[in-house]
């Protein structure tokens, strides 16, 4: 399985040098990796967010234990900096408190992937806003199911 990722990391990364995609290492590992992408069945705390422009769909999923989010998942439909964006975003959580999430940023966000193209930039806003959501319906109680 590990042999299949590397594979598959090498040919991405080609395909960007060769199109000219500046991603980094760190964005292309969030990118393709598939920790966290999941629902989470029992949790706190639910966002969801559409862009109505392009159509990706950004889902977060929280569950808290003594005030520290616990588990932090997701499910995108979006394009690799969508999906970057959001495991970064969820990584980021695991392990603070509400109030310390609330600084996972579009900003933190980029920062922890890397840097990111000018025209992806949007995607880690997205996971941002995605996740304050989320964090909201762990204040407000309301849990939202998928979909």
């Amino acid at each position: 399985m590990k042999e299949d990722r590397d594979i598959t990391l090498e040919i991405l990364r080609k395909l960007f040098a060769a199109t000219g995609t500046n991603y980094s290492e760190r964005l292309i590992d969030y990118g393709t990796s598939l920790d966290n992408a999941r629902p989470l069945e029992k949790h706190d705390g639910y966002g969801k967010l559409t862009d109505t422009d392009c159509g990706d769909v950004v889902e977060v999923w929280l569950r808290l234990r003594d005030g520290r989010i616990e588990e932090a998942t997701f499910q995108t439909t979006g394009c690799l900096p969508t999906h970057a964006s959001v495991a970064a975003a969820v990584a980021l959580a695991k392990g603070r408190t509400l109030r310390e999430c609330l600084r996972i940023t579009q900003s933190a966000i980029i920062e922890e992937l890397g840097g990111m193209p000018g025209p992806d930039r949007h995607c880690a806003l997205h996971a941002a806003r995605a996740l304050r959501r989320a964090l909201r319906s762990c204040v407000t109680g309301r849990k939202a199911k998928a979909g």
